[in-house]
């Protein structure tokens, strides 16, 4: 596999573990309000900075998926698929002989 190729593959592993990490993070702080709410607490000072902590978090992780997509995508992807379509017709079927 060609460096070309194996950057690609970095960029959309970089974009998934980016895409779980906000989604435990969302998931995190709507669990820390449910559990507010059903304790009955109000919510103090600590969790106005957790929810605009998560506001910036989800703008900085938005911006580097769209540019990291972006530079897979736009630059690379032809690429991959002329040398995945290579790869494919390279192979030759078997042929067993009866």
């Amino acid at each position: 596999m060609s460096d070309a190729m194996a950057e690609d593959n970095v960029g959309y592993k970089v974009v998934a573990a980016t895409v779980v990490a906000l989604f435990l993070s969302f998931a995190a702080v709507i669990m820390r309000f449910i559990a507010r709410r059903y304790q009955g607490m109000r919510t103090y000072w600590e969790d106005w900075f957790i929810y605009a902590g998560l506001v910036c978090k989800l703008g900085i992780d938005v911006g580097g998926i769209m540019r990291e997509l972006k530079r897979v995508n736009c630059f690379k992807a032809s690429r991959l698929i002329i040398h995945s379509a290579e790869q494919w017709t390279r192979k030759t079927p078997r042929h067993i002989d009866a």
